[in-house]
């Protein structure tokens, strides 16, 4: 297993100061400075990053990470890193998905429709793209028939782009 000095986490998007924030939670938590903190410490340290995950969370946060051993007592300073950071990043994420669909949303209907794509391409974003096109991306996406875009099809959209 890679320690934390050689593994990469410039690939997850989050700022170096939130790193800087999990490591510190960290070693607040391992008074003993063994690199390792308890498995039932870490709703606490959780909490303290302003995370509420339930114990329950926190299992499938770790078995989503690559820890093999669930049933561990103790979790490195590599191991939390690796867990909390892909939870974080992935927050992250979805907050940004979260802000650029309302900022589609122009009515706030919960909805993309045909005229705000429009609307945008053609005055925001300053683009001329032929209607058709437009609507062939809205077709493709578009997976409950509805004629507009859900968030959750603007997600698939964003994360598997057609």
């Amino acid at each position: 297993m890679e320690d934390t000095e050689t593994e990469d986490f410039s690939k997850y998007h989050i700022h170096p100061n939130d790193i800087q924030e999990a490591v510190k939670a960290f070693k607040y938590t391992d008074k003993q400075r063994t690199g390792h903190v308890l498995v039932e410490d870490l709703p606490k340290i959780y909490e303290n990053l302003g995370l509420r995950l339930s114990s329950t969370e926190i299992a499938v946060l770790l078995l989503e990470s690559g820890l093999e051993d669930t049933k561990k007592e103790t979790i490195s300073m590599y191991e939390f890193l690796r867990a909390t950071l892909k939870k974080v990043h992935k927050m992250n994420i979805e907050e940004e998905l979260m802000t650029a669909f309302k900022f589609y949303d122009m009515d706030n209907n919960g909805y993309i429709s045909r005229e705000e794509l429009m609307f945008l391409i053609n005055n925001v974003m300053k683009l001329r793209i032929d209607p058709v096109r437009v609507d062939d991306m809205i077709s493709r996406a578009d997976t409950d028939g509805s004629g507009n875009i859900s968030y959750k099809e603007f997600v698939k959209l964003m994360v598997d782009p057609l």
